[in-house]
């Protein structure tokens, strides 16, 4: 009923038909102009009705009141679950309330992020880099420089402070600005309709992501909380965090404190002007909403054609389950490592094949060290894929870059490394005790949303580029070989279904499988990109599409 005690909707239910604890659904037509107001739900039964509903004694939501007429009962609130849908305006405010409220945060993110790779991309670039590969490469770069220039700040006995945080930033900006006013702002020329296709993709992404989380305070599940006591030990001792103390009497903690750096800098540098709650969320979405950029490069380093990282930036943007539901656990490093590892594949591939060998691999040493300090899984995946590169690039005799990105990267992360090798960490690394139930194949994420399709759609890729390559018409012997990869990384993940030794300790199946959004999109974009170029030598339709 209305505030006005008009009928709405009304539904009947045999209670012959219905089941023990069965969720009773009523729908009804969109009201508008309802907010504040009061509305009744008004429950009754025959006389030889057998059904109860549950009752509270809590209120899940202020001015709800609970009535009876001929029942005794001591609750008072209807257990009950409140569902809505958005109309076009009301997301429209809902988005423009948020942009008002933590846009600042969100540009001052992006600027502290951007500003360490747009800074080494000036001294470090590939000569056929694309604008949007160049912008993709140093927002994961600058993903990636944090952690590390956290981490020996904290070796050389030194601390960030929000002074000079700003220092860095004015500096670095004013530097960067600079030098592109001499050289004509080469990396901001491009076609104006892709650009702004392309921001237009990334706007669409932003919303979806925000609207998301429009009725959230905080990132929900254990793994937010524990960011959070992370983020506020790092801002207060300004340092890579070594201990939890004063929160906890923990010493050499075991995990990934890379990405906590970047929210700390924010933090540091505002006094906390934002509560660190939201600026986790909101770091979390803004993440989220720039994993095309990243895949877009990544897969333009891998397979050289636009079309297939158009598509791939699309698939991870929209249609794919991930990483847009990270949010659900609050991953943040998670999905901070998998924007690295979407650039760092299409890097390696290139100087595993001899490609700017002698340009990028210091870049390709600078990320995979930022992705061992943000993310110990994921770093652990992409593995077996260089070691797959290394050994190609022998093939080709061309094994130098990758070595020398090995040890760049390892003199990076060598103190980390040196404390997580100590005796009594090591174990805990590498214990192979698995608890019951820890690596079972997670079966639900298959049965949501457009997954077995996008599957499905996978496999049928990988085969379409297996005969191609066949019929020697298209080297593809790159997204061939994430193929490859995705299925080395279940043996790794899984052996013990099949009575191999676990190679890949501290990893399960779960975090594997939420981790291949990236190569799945890589493929299927590297497929469809052919089939588009074998249609368009036939038609000339498709050469004007």
């Amino acid at each position: 009923l209305d505030p006005e005690a008009n009928l709405i909707a009304e539904q009947s239910y045999n209670a012959l038909a219905t089941k023990h604890n069965q969720t009773i659904t009523l729908r009804f037509p969109p009201q508008t102009a309802a907010a504040g107001k009061q509305y009744t739900l008004q429950l009754s039964g025959t006389a030889g009705n057998q059904l109860s509903v549950w009752g509270y004694s809590l209120a899940p939501q202020d001015q709800t009141v609970l009535s009876y007429a001929g029942v005794e009962s001591r609750a008072q609130v209807l257990y009950y679950v409140g569902k809505y849908q958005l109309n076009g305006a009301t997301a429209v405010g809902m988005v423009a309330r948020d942009t008002g409220r933590y846009g600042l945060l969100v540009l001052l993110l992006l600027l502290i992020i951007f500003l360490p790779g747009l800074l080494i991309a000036e001294f470090i670039h590939g000569e056929n880099w694309d604008v949007l590969s160049y912008w993709g490469i140093a927002f994961t770069s600058g993903l990636a420089s944090w952690p590390i220039l956290w981490l020996w700040m904290t070796l050389l006995g030194g601390r960030f402070t929000g002074w000079l945080l700003w220092l860095l930033f004015i500096v670095g900006w004013g530097w960067w600005m600079w030098r592109q006013w001499q050289n004509g702002f080469q990396w901001i020329r491009m076609s104006p309709l892709r650009l702004m296709a392309f921001l237009l993709l990334l706007l669409i992404t932003y919303i979806v992501r925000f609207l998301a989380v429009r009725d959230l305070d905080f990132l929900p599940w254990v793994d937010a909380s524990r960011h959070a006591l992370i983020t506020a030990v790092t801002i207060q001792s300004g340092q890579f965090l070594q201990n939890y103390e004063p929160y906890l009497p923990i010493q050499q903690p075991i995990y990934h404190f890379g990405f906590h750096t970047i929210p700390a800098s924010l933090q540091l540098m505002t006094n906390s002007y934002w509560p660190l709650e939201k600026v986790l969320l909101v770091t979390m979405q803004t993440l989220s909403s720039l994993m095309p950029l990243a895949v877009y490069s990544g897969t333009r380093l891998l397979t050289k054609h636009r079309g297939a990282a158009w598509l791939a930036a699309f698939l991870v943007a929209l249609p794919f389950f991930f990483p847009a539901y990270y949010t659900t656990w609050g991953r943040l490093t998670q999905i901070t490592g998998g924007l690295i590892m979407a650039t760092l594949i299409g890097l390696t591939w290139q100087i595993g094949r001899g490609l700017n060998r002698r340009r990028l691999w210091p870049l390709v040493g600078l990320l995979a060290a930022g992705l061992f300090l943000v993310h110990f899984r994921v770093f652990s995946f992409y593995i077996p894929l260089v070691i797959w590169v290394f050994l190609i690039s022998i093939f080709y005799k061309r094994p130098r870059p990758l070595l020398m990105a090995g040890i760049l990267g390892g003199i990076l992360v060598l103190p980390r490394l040196i404390q997580l090798l100590q005796p009594r960490i090591t174990p805990m690394l590498t214990n192979t005790n698995i608890p019951e139930n820890y690596n079972n194949f997670p079966t639900g994420y298959l049965t949501t949303g457009w997954e077995q399709f996008f599957w499905v759609l996978t496999a049928v890729a990988i085969i379409f580029l297996i005969a191609q390559s066949l019929s020697k018409r298209v080297d593809n012997f790159a997204p061939l070989s994430l193929a490859l990869w995705m299925g080395l990384l279940f043996l790794l993940t899984a052996g013990e279904l099949v009575g191999l030794p676990i190679l890949l300790p501290q990893t399960n199946l779960n975090s594997m499988y939420i981790s291949l959004f990236v190569p799945e999109a890589m493929i299927i974009g590297a497929a469809v990109g052919q089939v588009w170029q074998l249609l368009s030598h036939r038609h000339w339709l498709v050469d004007v599409l």
